[in-house]
């Protein structure tokens, strides 16, 4: 029996335009992209004619009707020369969001003073402060959600509760996406089912876990159990991980943690983890960046890693296979040293036990490959 854990990397292979980057410049997404254009040019515009007078004319403002500032915020490669990182993966967008919140979490009460100390007339005076730009239009979007001038009287749990709600709007809109495409690619089940057979092997397939939002349901048999580990189109879930937060519950930002996310789905089609036992774990597609940490620790976990296998015990695949101009052994080397971080991790965070060989342990038992995969699509 074995697990089949599927990531972004399995739905891009079997031909749906799932990334972010391909999200962003869609056919579907073009009139919001255009919305945040008008919204970055209203405070270029602005800051040049009006300077600061414009500040006591905030509330005028209705550029944020259709647009939530996450819009504004993922969209800057579109909106100005960036500085930082684009987002090309999905974990480079979680990391994108972690930053977002963590900068104004940790920062306590001076979220606000970069916010109030930023001025219209700086837009024009610092043109390449793109930092500026992107506060006033955090500016404008509070002034738009709260009716209220005076940021400093925006509390921290009034502010998360915006940004959370309006992160859901974000999510329920890729997931229309998502939906739309599927229905779109008519061979795309077509090409999952052959990259599942391939996947699994001679093996049953018992369980399939999926960071997708697409619907994989038709392609399993009536014993197969499906978690959609991230929500479906219906419900998808954006968060962050459990660690790099905190994990305290009194914390309002604790609510933007996919912990936090799975607890409020819990009991609904999408939110279905097990608690069967795996001789066999196949992962696939997955950038095993931190941000999912959460769940391959608890999956290590019910897999005892640190334990002695018996004669019926477990082994993991990390399955790869080449894309776009990445060869075969760039991509192993990447899931390899992307597995040597997240073994490194779980040694520290959950073992708590630095020293522990436990990459030795598992190869040394055969519990850990990394094999290569090509279906004939």
């Amino acid at each position: 029996m074995a697990l089949l854990v599927l990531g972004n990397g399995f739905d891009k292979a079997c031909g749906l335009e799932s990334s972010f980057p391909e999200y962003l410049t869609s056919i579907y997404y073009n009139t919001t992209l255009e919305k945040c254009k008008d919204i970055i040019r209203y405070i270029r515009t602005n800051g040049t004619r009006y300077g600061d007078a414009m500040l006591t004319m905030n509330s005028s403002y209705d550029g944020f009707n259709k647009v939530k500032y996450w819009d504004i915020y993922f969209s800057k490669p579109h909106l100005i020369k960036m500085s930082e990182k684009e987002i090309k993966l999905w974990s480079d967008f979680e990391t994108r969001l972690n930053l977002f919140i963590m900068g104004i979490k940790n920062g306590g009460i001076e979220w606000r003073n970069d916010i109030l100390t930023s001025r219209w007339s700086d837009v024009f005076n610092y043109p390449s402060n793109e930092g500026m730009l992107f506060s006033l239009a955090l500016r404008l979007y509070l002034t738009h959600r709260t009716g209220q001038e005076d940021i400093e009287n925006v509390s921290h749990n009034k502010l998360s509760e915006l940004l959370l709600e309006d992160l859901k709007d974000y999510e329920k809109r890729f997931g229309e996406y998502i939906r739309g495409q599927q229905a779109n690619k008519k061979d795309y089940l077509a090409n999952a089912e052959k990259w599942i057979k391939a996947l699994r092997g001679g093996d049953e397939l018992e369980y399939l876990n999926t960071f997708n939002y697409s619907d994989l349901s038709s392609l399993l048999s009536s014993k197969a159990g499906l978690w959609h580990v991230n929500g479906d189109a219906d419900t998808p879930i954006f968060g962050i991980d459990y660690d790099t937060e905190g994990g305290h519950d009194y914390d309002p930002w604790y609510k933007f943690t996919k912990t936090y996310r799975r607890l409020e789905l819990n009991g609904s089609k999408v939110c279905y983890p097990t608690n069967r036992a795996f001789k066999k774990v196949i992962v696939y597609g997955h950038s095993l960046n931190k941000q999912d940490y959460n769940y391959f620790f608890a999956l290590f976990n019910r897999l005892k890693l640190n334990k002695e296998r018996n004669e019926n015990g477990y082994s993991i695949v990390f399955a790869f296979n080449e894309y776009g101009d990445r060869s075969l052994e760039d991509v192993k080397r990447e899931q390899v040293e992307g597995v040597l971080r997240m073994m490194r991790a779980y040694n520290n965070q959950v073992l708590h036990a630095p020293d522990f060989r436990l990459m030795d342990i598992l190869y040394c038992n055969n519990a850990i490959r990394f094999q290569p995969v090509s279906p004939r699509l």
